[in-house]
């Protein structure tokens, strides 16, 4: 295993760890510090992955050889932003203003919006790179074949989940017509439906 490697999996053990013994034992502040340990974790492995272009959590730098370059470029801002967002949440509860973070990601969702399309489209990536191992046509047909249509499929939703993100931001009163609108279309479409209970939520 590679240094920074072994290095970032203990980082994510002892968070892990202290989280539970602060709990168990009820040290102040310490679940707050594991969780920011456990997000300093990620986000060095997403440095390392930006850095060196190659995908970082590996074992072994010759297990993913087909994900080198832009797949890796994509993992490593996944990883660096999920831990910056980690870190940030661990900060906010511990000085109390996580509370007020999220009653106003609650009334401006656009924000979540754009985040869960944009790691729709790193994913999508991740899903189309391809591990350049040698196949045959049933293999191909049985195992690339779904990854490329479910990667299709999440590009497409993120860039959807981005564009409606960016609409909610810039128009919340157009956006919220248009939200209003669909799920009465859909409560129409399900009507009698056991899943028309959970639409109206």
């Amino acid at each position: 295993m590679r240094p920074l490697t072994f290095l970032e999996y203990a980082m994510f053990v002892v968070g892990g760890i202290g989280i539970f013994a602060s709990e168990y034992f009820r040290l102040p502040g310490g679940t707050q510090l594991s969780i920011v340990l456990i997000g300093a974790g990620l986000a060095l492995a997403g440095c390392e992955a930006l850095y060196s272009r190659e995908m970082s959590l590996l074992f072994s730098s010759d297990s993913a050889p087909g994900h080198t370059g832009i797949p890796a470029i994509a993992w490593g801002l996944m990883l660096l932003s999920a831990g910056a967002a980690i870190i940030g949440y661990g900060y906010l509860n511990d000085i109390g203003k996580w509370p007020r973070v999220l009653a106003a990601l609650r009334h401006s969702p656009g924000w979540l919006y754009l985040a869960v399309g944009l790691y729709s489209i790193g994913f999508s990536i991740l899903l189309y790179a391809d591990s350049g191992a040698a196949r045959n046509w049933t293999r191909t047909l049985l195992l690339r074949v779904p990854r490329v249509m479910l990667a299709a499929i999440l590009l497409f939703a993120g860039i959807a989940a981005v564009a409606g993100g960016a609409w909610q931001l810039l128009d919340p009163p157009g956006f919220a017509a248009f939200r209003q609108a669909g799920l009465s279309r859909l409560d129409k479409a399900l009507e009698g439906s056991p899943a028309q209970s959970w639409i109206r939520r």
